[in-house]
């Protein structure tokens, strides 16, 4: 028999407006030699799945939205040049032109055996034209004033983020370079020597009088003069915050020319951050640090780097080798010869080939160490006790207990899994959470960074965990008069076990590193009683949410920090159009759109919850995001709208015509320079379907 040629087999998806909704079918065609017979698979990552009503196809799951269609029954053999069309639910991915990995790929089971034949041919969607949003999502509506019109040149230089303090003087001088004056430490002098080359400005005899004062009133103060200029600021970070001041207000279009200009600027919020999640796609030192220099460009100051959860792991464990010789890596051939496991399943986007990535030791104290002298602090999320596939696929063989045994519990979590919940009343848990955050704090050690702050997450873990775990009904927190059948008490029980874990995990950091702050997502603001210190949330509910996790948020004083998933999840498209990438569940959000929103009347909340309120945090989720182009297109020029709000919180729609410019006319160059392959600008200007 002649074997299936896997590139003779074409899939492609097609869209159909009927009645004003939209259908999705998946057309596969044979135009191989033989014919296509009941005894393949087609393999996706991305929750392919047939309408009920289909009787020739079967879906099998296998682990989260990976799995396979195949012939039933009722397959009426495909011969040389004939298609078959199937309806599916769903096609999360359908319009994702920027996706390089659709994630197909086929098999062909013969002798017993399941033979690997790899790729599909996949020809281009054909996609329906969008008269509304995709699954759900909102479009935002625009209530602040039309942009200005961009006909009146500004006589001064846009800042961004805007300062606190300006004074413009009406000169301008000509500098044949700058010259440093400082008393720096050796490193500190040589980012800065890099930073002032890479604005285009050599060395020269105008001189720039660099210190630090401590009992400086604002972050940084920055005044240029006739013959000399002074930064002075109270951190090295402000000091690096001034540097990219003067970056915008320096111009060498012709020749070095520089405003007589005196900036007095300090932040309004401490935190000012972007979620990575390295966990569905890692991306390695190289594309960190240019997003981290980026950051420092718009003095964003926290980068939180998600590096576990169910799809992988991301950072090398010396003491649990496991976690990233398994746990790091996803393939179609998850077992060796032997039948142990060396690799997870495919997630989102893979196809069969082994796919994954992780920082050594040696990478992270690096990263570390460069982010210091940029003002950026890392904080690393470790997702517990949910999304923890890759924890326990890389553990099941080892000694660890994360999990019960005799536990009968059922649930699935949002993203289809039935086994990526740690169990919170095993004591390897904590030993577990023990053994790797004091490795971690070692890198800081080493890098002489201060481990101020770790992510532990807490999202999405299923209803119904651990409530028929013998293990969990051992623990003194759980009361033996609940009925896990009654509703209420399942609620109490939940509520017990996951106070158990917080309490617990907390502990267990603390001891490690004393005043180390611990975020969570608001999930757990729930769990999380007022005498937990050093705690504090992230949240990412929308400008219509009003829950019980914010006001349990409110009730015990915890800190907390917007990511609103509306307007800062930037893994959502740009726009309403089939072949702009994201996941639109939330909305469809552009540069303006960030620019316009006021994070702080999106709930309509006290003064004394906004008090509470630390700062924003941009997201990027990466489930989408299989290369470093993407993720440079979903974050900018998104992000430097994002940095002006976290800087500047309060709205300033008048002036979004003259902040417009200053990124067209400056800040595109400069991202160019930093090799960040962004989105166009013109067409983001030009789309204004939603006003």
């Amino acid at each position: 028999m002649i074997k299936i040629n896997s590139k003779k087999i074409s899939v492609q998806i097609i869209e159909r407006v009927q009645n004003g909704e939209i259908f999705t079918y998946l057309v596969i065609k044979n135009m191989c030699d033989v014919p296509l017979e009941g005894n393949w698979r087609l393999y996706s990552s991305m929750g392919l799945t047939p309408i009920s009503s289909e009787k020739s196809i079967s879906k099998t799951a296998l682990e989260g939205r990976y799995g396979y269609i195949s012939p039933n029954k009722n397959w009426r053999k495909l011969a040389q040049g004939e298609e078959f069309k199937i309806q599916i639910e769903n096609w999360l991915l359908s319009g994702m032109k920027l996706l390089s990995r659709q994630g197909f790929y086929l098999t062909e089971l013969k002798d017993g055996k399941e033979l690997l034949l790899g790729e599909p041919f996949l020809e281009e969607p054909l996609l329906a034209p969008l008269t509304g949003p995709r699954m759900g999502a909102k479009v935002l509506e625009r209530k602040t004033q039309e942009s200005r019109e961009l006909s009146q040149k500004n006589p001064h230089p846009i800042i961004i983020p805007t300062p606190k303090k300006v004074k413009y003087s009406k000169e301008i001088i000509q500098i044949d370079g700058i010259k440093i004056e400082t008393n720096l430490s050796h490193e500190e002098k040589k980012t800065v020597n890099q930073l002032i080359r890479s604005f285009g400005a050599d060395e020269g005899s105008y001189c720039l009088d660099i210190k630090k004062n401590s009992k400086l009133e604002y972050d940084y103060q920055l005044e240029t003069r006739a013959g000399t200029a002074s930064l002075e600021a109270r951190s090295f970070k402000g000091i690096v915050w001034g540097l990219h001041t003067l970056r915008q207000i320096l111009s060498n279009q012709d020749g070095l020319e520089l405003p007589l200009i005196k900036i007095i600027d300090s932040c309004t919020l401490e935190y000012r951050g972007l979620m990575i999640d390295l966990a569905r796609h890692f991306h390695g030192p190289k594309q960190i640090k240019k997003i981290v220099e980026s950051m420092s460009s718009y003095k964003m100051n926290k980068l939180q780097l998600g590096i576990s959860n169910d799809e992988g792991w991301r950072l090398q464990i010396l003491s649990i080798p496991e976690l990233t010789n398994i746990g790091s890596i996803r393939s179609h051939q998850q077992f060796n010869k032997f039948g142990n496991r060396r690799a997870l399943s495919p997630a989102w986007g893979d196809s069969h080939f082994d796919t994954g990535g992780f920082f050594t030791h040696d990478e992270f104290v690096d990263l570390l160490k460069f982010s210091k002298l940029r003002g950026v602090e890392i904080i690393l999320e470790i997702n517990l006790p949910g999304h923890s596939n890759a924890i326990l696929r890389s553990l099941e063989n080892s000694n660890w207990q994360l999990t019960d045994q005799e536990d009968r519990s059922e649930h699935t979590s949002a993203q289809g899994y039935k086994k990526n919940i740690i169990n919170v009343g095993c004591e390897d848990t904590y030993r577990f959470l023990q053994t790797v955050v004091r490795e971690i704090k070692d890198l800081y050690d080493q890098a002489k960074v201060e481990f101020k702050a770790i992510h532990l997450g807490g999202d999405e873990v299923p209803v119904g965990a651990w409530l028929e775990s013998p293990i969990c009904h051992s623990l003194d927190t759980w009361d033996s008069k609940w009925d896990i059948t009654n509703l209420k008490d399942r609620s109490k029980a939940r509520e017990a076990l996951m106070q158990h874990f917080s309490q617990r995990a907390v502990e267990t950091i603390s001891e490690i590193a004393t005043n180390a702050s611990i975020g969570f997502w608001h999930e757990m603001a729930n769990y999380g009683e007022k005498e937990i210190k050093n705690c504090y949330t992230t949240v990412w509910l929308t400008n219509e949410d009003r829950s019980e996790e914010l006001l349990k948020i409110e009730v015990n004083q915890r800190p907390f920090i917007i990511c609103n998933s509306s307007y800062y999840y930037l893994d959502m498209p740009y726009c309403m159009a089939p072949d702009e990438p994201g996941l639109p569940w939330a909305s469809y959000v552009d540069t303006e759109d960030i620019y316009k929103f006021n994070p702080f009347t999106s709930w309509e909340m006290s003064e004394e919850m906004r008090v509470l309120a630390i700062g924003l945090q941009a997201q990027l989720w990466s489930e989408t995001v299989t290369t470093s182009k993407q993720m440079d297109y979903y974050l900018f020029p998104r992000l430097i709208s994002f940095a002006e709000r976290a800087w500047n919180p309060g709205c300033s729609s008048k002036d979004w015509g003259l902040f417009l410019e200053a990124i067209r006319d400056r800040e595109l160059d400069w991202l160019k320079a930093l090799q960040i392959s962004y989105r166009p600008m013109k067409s983001d200007a030009s789309l204004k379907s939603n006003k």
